[in-house]
């Protein structure tokens, strides 16, 4: 269990929100779920990030699909009604869309909460920001780089650096 002694006096307040949103629950079966990788545990916003981008694009995709105009060219007689009851499931598959669409943003908004407030227990700045630069803001090495003033192989070497210290923080968040 993460303990407000762990942490460095700047990250104290956090620490309990910290150690709450990282304790391990316990399964069905009554044993603790490991405690994830630091690495795996930053990634997870990155990942939400790319299912909301490729569910943003196939909910404009259904969008563009349900707003087109069929022309037909046809000898035969053609009803000047609509058909309602498929305009009418193409809307429904889009709400659902938008339901899938909005839960995953909530995990994404949840996840990076819980990313920042242990990337705030790191007490070295630049280590504090190269994290936020790369697993909340999404920022490539080359431009964290510049924005630090750094090479991207610093800056990688940092980052290494920086998970250690995280893995730490998560550990003792466990413990």
């Amino acid at each position: 269990m993460l303990n407000q002694k762990s942490l460095s006096p700047k990250a104290s307040p956090r620490g309990e929100a910290v150690r709450r949103s990282l304790t391990d629950e316990v399964s069905s079966e009554g044993r603790m779920r490991c405690a994830m990788p630091a690495l795996v545990f930053l990634s997870q916003g990155y990942k939400l990030e790319l299912q909301i981008q490729s569910k943003l694009q196939q909910i404009a995709d259904l969008r563009a699909l349900a707003t087109q105009v069929h022309s037909y060219s046809s000898t035969e007689p053609v009803s000047h009604t609509r058909d309602v009851t498929a305009m009418q499931s193409t809307v429904a598959k889009i709400v659902e869309e938008e339901q899938i669409l909005n839960a995953k943003i909530d995990a994404l908004v949840d996840a990076k909460r819980e990313i920042r407030e242990v990337i705030d227990c790191v007490e070295d700045v630049t280590l504090r920001l190269i994290l936020e630069k790369r697993h909340l803001l999404f920022q490539p090495w080359e431009e964290i780089a510049i924005d630090l003033g750094i090479t991207s192989r610093w800056a990688k070497d940092r980052h290494k650096e920086a998970l250690k210290v995280v893995e730490r923080i998560l550990e003792e968040a466990q413990g």
